[in-house]
């Protein structure tokens, strides 16, 4: 008699392959749910959570109740939560967007005017956004903020100075 089935397992965030999800159980690699019980089980049951929440659920199969608990969907930003840009703007920054998995959905957006042309504005799993920013033409340093996956990403940027050469060095603003 081969091992007895699990009564517990644990799937990932991200959608299964062909309906299925690959597992180990008792040291043997197998497919979740055995092909049979896949076919007469409804879609919805694998589809992927794209919600931040573990979720939980039941399967009742030839009188064995199982449960089985899926990941939720995890985002960071892998180049670090903020930069420093230079008065003179920027054209096609990027921020990266790290997903656990392959379908987990995110948005993004921005706070400040003067960082537009966000691009893309929605996502599902891993990616990159693109932004410009414009020119700081102001006396002082401002700071915006793009929302990605629900993820800070603060963008400063700094004012823009004058000198004059010979007769010192004197910071003038630009108004």
């Amino acid at each position: 008699m081969g091992p007895s089935p699990p009564t517990s397992e644990s799937l990932p965030a991200a959608a299964p392959v062909h309906g299925m999800y690959p597992l180990t159980s008792h040291g043997l690699r197998t497919l979740w749910p055995p092909p049979a019980l896949a076919a007469v089980m409804p879609s919805s049951m694998f589809s992927p959570n794209a919600s931040g929440l573990i979720r939980t659920g039941h399967v009742v199969a030839a009188g064995q109740t199982n449960t089985v608990t899926q990941d939720a969907c995890g985002f960071s930003l892998p180049g670090g939560s903020s930069t420093n840009l230079s008065p003179n703007g920027v054209t096609l920054a990027v921020v990266a967007v790290s997903a656990t998995g392959t379908a987990c959905t995110w948005s993004a957006s921005s706070d400040a005017g003067w960082i537009n042309n966000l691009n893309p504005t929605a996502g599902t799993g891993s990616g990159s956004i693109t932004y410009n920013a414009d020119t700081n033409t102001g006396g002082s340093t401002r700071t915006g903020h793009i929302t990605a996956a629900g993820l800070t990403f603060t963008v400063t940027q700094d004012a823009c100075g004058f000198s004059f050469p010979g007769r010192g060095h004197h910071e003038y603003s630009a108004e």
